[in-house]
């Protein structure tokens, strides 16, 4: 899929977005941890969910994991050099048995930082 900067898209994992401006391939590799407490369960701890993305651009490749506190929708803010990146994942667990890998949505947005 094709998009743009300041354009929001969403990935499953193991798809990829080509940011067009940039020349850049975004990839929603997986999830490295989500231990998000479920809405049906009271935590001591509200969780986390860790999304691996892929960048690849011209001759280089980077691995970032993006980190999303447990009991919130709202999106997260992280910075990749020239570019910042605010994303959030849903969908958030409701139950205790967890989210099944093909449900996984990666919500991003990349913008330049000026």
């Amino acid at each position: 899929m094709k998009v743009n900067l300041n354009e929001g898209f969403s990935l499953h994992i193991g798809q990829s977005a080509f940011i067009v401006e940039e020349d850049i391939i975004v990839k929603f590799a997986g999830i490295a941890e989500d231990s998000r407490c479920p809405r049906s369960v009271v935590c001591v701890w509200e969780g986390r969910v860790i999304a691996i993305i892929e960048i690849l651009g011209g001759k280089w490749f980077q691995q970032l994991r993006l980190s999303q506190p447990g009991s919130t929708n709202e999106s997260t803010r992280g910075l990749f050099g020239e570019y910042e990146i605010m994303y959030r994942m849903e969908p958030y667990p409701e139950e205790p048995d967890g989210i099944r890998v093909e449900e996984y949505n990666l919500i991003m947005t990349f913008s330049k930082i000026s």
